[in-house]
């Protein structure tokens, strides 16, 4: 049996190598981090949870990726991301790195479809995840602190973003500088292992979930003496329903990005509003704001960067709860793919003024690409 399932693997690859022209690519990382918590839901003193140690990342993965050019001329693009241990030990399951779609290039721009990200995912600046570690972005800083599980608070970024539902979405081309994209998807709660939601579409608002969310992003690029300036505008919507008696506020957002970089210097500003999307309708709640800002700087194999991550959630009783996260990371490119990281970040959270959340910590990432 394990003989003629090798040759009918063998077989299959032959008949995609003759059709279209396949690489395999993968990414490894390995992370090692220490972190001082002083403050844990509102204590301060000696709670013992500090945290530190090995991790295997989040985002070791293989990717398949096939090409191939129809006789009208349209390019096709296949991805198919293996991700290890996918059931248990890593939180890749969910995101947009764990791909699996078709993309149709051609005069006419390009559509994708299948577990992919949003329209927002792919065009607004994020340096977040750009700088040494990419961090804040990757959370890889999640795994050596305890959060305030006690209060809500709203995320740096615009709603469901590097997730990978089931997604249908379409790039322009550029225009002078203009560009645009859209994405439709009909259930965002289902992604990672499973996507069939033909048949699990509910109408109930959960955990941030919405329906039907579309995501319109317009984009602009130019260069003025020999800066190259990127600015975006983002608008989404989505339907919360209704549980029961309580009904949930649809989703309205705006999110803008802008993005500045001269040799090897480059920055980014990104902001957005969600209002009260997804909270009980008229009880007082919303205000989700959140921004980030970055700058970093490179240099032969050296890079240095900063990034700062702050998101306000205003409570039915009128009081602001906030979240913000800092890192300061420099890398190495060692060469042949691969880079060693390190980062010092500090994250905080705090209701209504008083801090629930406080701690630094280091960690350090070893990656491989191939």
């Amino acid at each position: 049996m394990k003989k003629f399932l090798i040759v009918f693997l063998v077989l299959i690859l032959k008949i995609g190598v003759l059709k279209s022209d396949v690489s395999l690519t993968g990414y490894q990382e390995f992370i090692g981090g220490s972190a001082d918590q002083t403050m844990l839901l509102g204590v301060d003193g000696n709670h013992g949870i500090d945290k530190g140690g090995f991790s295997n990342g989040i985002y070791s993965r293989v990717m398949l990726k096939a090409n191939s050019i129809t006789e009208s001329g349209i390019e096709i693009v296949g991805t198919y991301t293996f991700t290890r241990d996918c059931r248990s030990d890593t939180d890749n399951c969910g995101v947009s790195a764990n791909e699996n779609a078709l993309a149709f290039g051609g005069s006419f721009g390009t559509i994708a479809f299948g577990e992919t990200g949003t329209a927002g995912t792919s065009l607004h600046s994020r340096l977040t995840a750009g700088i040494p570690t990419a961090e804040p972005d990757g959370l890889l800083y999640t795994h050596f602190i305890t959060l305030d599980s006690s209060n809500t608070y709203t995320g740096p970024n615009e709603t469901k973003y590097a997730s990978n539902p089931m997604t249908i979405k379409y790039f322009s081309n550029s225009y002078s500088g203009f560009s645009f994209g859209i994405s439709h998807t009909t259930n965002t709660s289902i992604g990672g292992g499973d996507s069939d939601s033909n048949n699990q579409q509910t109408v109930d608002y959960t955990a941030g979930s919405f329906n039907d969310l579309t995501e319109v992003v317009a984009k602009y690029e130019t260069a003025v003496d020999s800066m190259n300036i990127a600015f975006t505008y983002g608008y989404g919507m989505g339907n919360a329903g209704s549980q029961g008696a309580s009904e949930y506020e649809d989703l309205n957002e705006s999110t803008y990005s802008l993005a500045l970089s001269y040799g090897g210097v480059s920055a980014d500003y990104r902001t957005g509003d969600r209002g009260s999307a997804g909270r009980i309708k008229d009880d007082g709640s919303g205000g989700q704001k959140y921004t980030s800002y970055c700058a970093k700087y490179s240099i032969t194999n050296i890079s240095v960067g900063y990034c700062e991550e702050d998101s306000d959630f205003t409570t039915s009783s009128n009081t602001t709860n906030n979240q913000s996260t800092r890192t300061i990371a420099a890398g190495y490119d060692i060469g042949g793919g691969a880079n060693i990281e390190v980062a010092y970040f500090n994250f905080e959270q705090s209701a209504d003024a008083v801090v629930r959340t406080d701690a630094d910590g280091m960690l350090t990432k070893l990656s491989f690409g191939f």
